[in-house]
């Protein structure tokens, strides 16, 4: 397996891949992604340098960006707020590829590349109906925060819990 930063190039496969994880999301009821969210992002997470892919046998299999700190996080309380936190956003993996380790192999990595610039945590939102993303934060270590944040996505009215973990 091959984690390396994405490129411009690889813009369509990235597209593939979060349009099969958007497919079986909503084939769970999840319905978090759509046909513009998260592709609209993926341009400036290149660009950032912040959006991360994982490649096995030359198929993208998974992807996560780490990002800067979200301006409106505000009824988020974290357990050290003041302390530098890397944000974990658009995390996904092949439907082909679950419950084969993928999953916590990508989060360890986001995790280490989230120490080795200086972060002392990794925080994340999950949406609150997203069970499986829940139970697989938990078991890898996650503790959730304290508050929701509540955003407005095109209508569609979002109740997100804060997750974070210790560095």
């Amino acid at each position: 397996m091959n984690l390396r930063l994405a490129s411009e190039k690889d813009l369509p496969e990235i597209s593939r891949l979060f349009s099969a994880i958007t497919k079986k999301l909503d084939s769970e009821n999840i319905r978090i992604w759509d046909e513009i969210y998260p592709d609209c992002a993926f341009p400036e997470d290149i660009k950032r340098k912040s959006l991360f892919i994982l490649e096995k046998e030359d198929k993208l299999i998974s992807a996560f960006a780490l990002c800067e700190p979200m301006e409106d996080e505000g009824s988020i309380v974290w357990e050290n707020p003041d302390a530098k936190g890397a944000y974990l956003f658009r995390f996904g993996v092949s439907p082909d590829c679950l419950n084969k380790g993928i999953g916590a192999y990508m989060l360890k990595e986001a995790e280490k590349i989230a120490k080795e610039s200086g972060g002392e945590y990794l925080r994340l939102l999950v949406v609150d109906y997203n069970t499986p993303a829940i139970c697989f934060y938990e078991k890898n270590g996650y503790r959730k925060a304290e508050g929701i944040y509540i955003k407005d996505q095109d209508g569609l009215i979002l109740r997100e819990y804060g997750y974070e973990k210790r560095l």
